[in-house]
């Protein structure tokens, strides 16, 4: 795969009409269909993936979700690989930001789902993966990309709730885990709280693209502030956090709706 150039993700991304976001560079996947046509994407669901498992970098989640995964690469690959999976957008570790289909389509990366009593959540929802695991701490960039694309996608599309890959297949995944922040990614989505990212951040070049329980946040129809968290998740956080260094705090900037 060529290098990727250097990617300077804008405080203030643009989702068009047909789902993409510019800005991230664009990988197509051939895992997608339409959704149904009165489907309204009324869901974010978040991610996490590694692979080999507990590795970062390489080109393997890139070749997963393009059906190119070589079975012969790793020992785990051959269970995978023929897998047809997919995602809207990846973050990687240093907070590129990766979209491999546009959010009008119907990406493959729920699989046995439902949440709120209605099933085949691919239908109505947008997929994100963050590169991680469920213990180990999210990279600060990783945030600030998340927040600024959900902002994003929130502007598009009347998203009412946020959750975690195991908040809608509890029964199959733990996905985003323990180690992602909701409080804090709360607070980075207020849409007109004072943010910790900074304005602009430069992200790598070359390589970028290769190279237990969550928590489900809800949208109180009327109040754009009021993304709910569940209180389970709070403990399980401070749990967490207390294990682990506190992430550095960028300058503050604004960042208004």
């Amino acid at each position: 795969m060529p290098a990727v150039p250097a990617v300077t993700i804008p405080l203030r991304l643009h989702v068009d009409r047909g789902g993409v976001v510019r800005a991230a560079a664009q990988v197509p996947s051939p895992n997608f269909d339409a959704r149904p046509a009165d489907a309204s994407i009324t869901l974010l669901v978040i991610h996490n993936i590694s692979l080999p498992p507990g590795q970062f970098g390489g080109p393997w989640i890139v070749e997963l979700f393009t059906n190119r995964l070589n079975p012969k690469a790793h020992p785990y690959f051959a269970s995978i690989a023929n897998l047809r999976v997919s995602a809207h957008f990846l973050i990687r570790r240093e907070g590129t930001l990766a979209q491999f289909v546009p959010c009008a389509l119907r990406a493959w990366h729920a699989g046995d789902s439902s949440w709120r009593a209605r099933p085949n959540c691919n239908d109505f929802s947008i997929g994100i993966e963050l590169e991680g695991t469920d213990d180990v701490p999210y990279e600060d960039t990783q945030y600030w990309t998340l927040a600024r694309l959900t902002r994003a996608l929130r502007r598009r599309y009347p998203l009412k709730d946020i959750a975690g890959h195991r908040d809608i297949a509890p029964k199959r995944k733990t996905d985003p885990g323990p180690a992602f922040d909701w409080p804090r990614y709360r607070k980075l989505i207020a849409p007109r709280a004072i943010s910790t990212f900074p304005s602009r951040v430069l992200l790598p070049s070359a390589g970028s693209l290769h190279g237990l329980p969550g928590c489900a946040m809800s949208y109180v129809a009327g109040r754009a502030d009021s993304w709910a968290l569940a209180p389970h998740s709070l403990r399980e956080q401070s749990r967490f956090r207390a294990r682990c260094p506190k992430p550095l705090e960028k300058s503050l900037e604004s960042d208004v709706k």
